[in-house]
């Protein structure tokens, strides 16, 4: 079996590892470009780092900095202890976005936003119950927007190196549980429960923290057929705060995993593609990326998906200090980050005022 996984591994277009018990055995020409003609011999662990090393899963997708390049690794698991790693380039493409066609999408979206308004109010001066659920519906549409927008607007200020980070003491503990509690009033299935101490501090931007949770949320009630919990968990060591977002789904096929990190691609069936553009978990790996940290993702078909973020608790080398206020999920930010997967009563007055 080692000589044909090694005459595959040489044909392979992208840079590829064969590793066995921890170690690398052999690395084509694009992995030692790389990583160095030095790489064969070297532990996975030293190469990747404890979150890849130690993941279990037997086919996993992950996002980290190699030679001040982002690149995706994509690990199997073989018979006799033996892993192939491949490390795919970063597509970097901005035709697409640029600053005048987010400005025009944004004036849009305004002027959609006033006569929805209008027309809400309208039917609500009226009593027409009917007028007003097709506002609510109408008005579900302009978040749903505002979503797809503000992820774009944030995947390219990522590709243009120009995302900035206001940093504050963010209490992530207070974040989660107020996110899962506020959703599990607008959708009462599934259950989402959330595993954290009470209090939970760290330098970050509050603001990009709540996009990163709210996208691995909209993706796990999306996309995870079968769906009956989704999971919050943090854990903290010395130096860095550890998010994952787990759900009993039915997972993504093994031949999805190498597109989850595709920008407008979902690898998913695609009748969900217009509900999204594919950007959730591209931003959510980016955010992880600024605030020094990584994120990774294990599926297994039939039990589920498990995204782990690992967040640096000291960003920037600041010290902690309680939040000026309490940290709580803005309604208005969960109805933009979760308008593909919530019903339509959601963006009804009683929530929006």
């Amino acid at each position: 079996m080692l000589p044909l996984i090694s005459d595959f591994l040489m044909l392979s277009d992208e840079p590829a590892l064969l590793a066995r018990g921890g170690r690398v055995l052999q690395a084509n020409r694009g992995a030692e470009e790389l990583l160095g003609r030095d790489c064969v011999g070297q532990s996975v662990r030293q190469l990747f780092g404890d979150a890849i090393a130690g993941a279990q899963a037997s086919q996993f997708v992950a996002e980290l900095m190699l030679r001040d390049r982002q690149r995706t690794v994509r690990i199997s698991r073989l018979e006799g202890g033996m892993q192939l790693i491949f490390l795919s380039r970063e597509d970097r493409d901005l035709s697409v976005l640029n600053d005048a066609s987010l400005a025009a999408m944004r004036g849009c979206l305004m002027n959609l936003s006033l006569g929805t308004e209008r027309g809400r109010l309208r039917a609500e001066q009226l009593a027409d119950a009917p007028l007003a659920d097709c506002f609510a519906a109408i008005t579900k549409q302009y978040y749903l927007l505002n979503r797809l927008i503000s992820n774009a607007a944030v995947v390219y200020s990522l590709l243009r190196g120009e995302l900035p980070l206001a940093l504050t003491a963010v209490d992530l503990a207070a974040l989660c549980r107020s996110t899962a509690e506020t959703l599990s009033l607008l959708r009462a299935e599934p259950e989402i429960r959330v595993s954290a101490p009470p209090t939970l501090l760290l330098n970050a931007d509050e603001k990009l923290l709540e996009t990163l949770l709210l996208n691995l949320l909209s993706n796990a009630l999306l996309h995870a057929e079968g769906l009956s919990l989704v999971q919050i968990r943090l854990m903290e060591t010395e130096k860095s705060v550890v998010l994952s977002v787990s759900d009993d789904g039915g997972g993504i096929p093994a031949e999805a995993l190498p597109t989850v990190f595709s920008r407008y691609r979902h690898g998913f069936e695609m009748s969900a593609l217009p509900l999204g553009a594919g950007l959730g978990l591209t931003v959510a790996r980016g955010v992880a990326c600024r605030h020094g940290g990584t994120l990774l993702l294990e599926s297994r078909v039939g039990q589920g998906t498990t995204v782990r973020v690992s967040l640096s608790r000291n960003l920037g080398g600041q010290r902690l200090c309680t939040p000026a206020a309490e940290t709580r999920c803005d309604m208005s930010a969960l109805l933009t980050g979760l308008a593909c997967c919530l019903p339509d009563e959601c963006y009804q007055a009683k929530y929006l005022d």
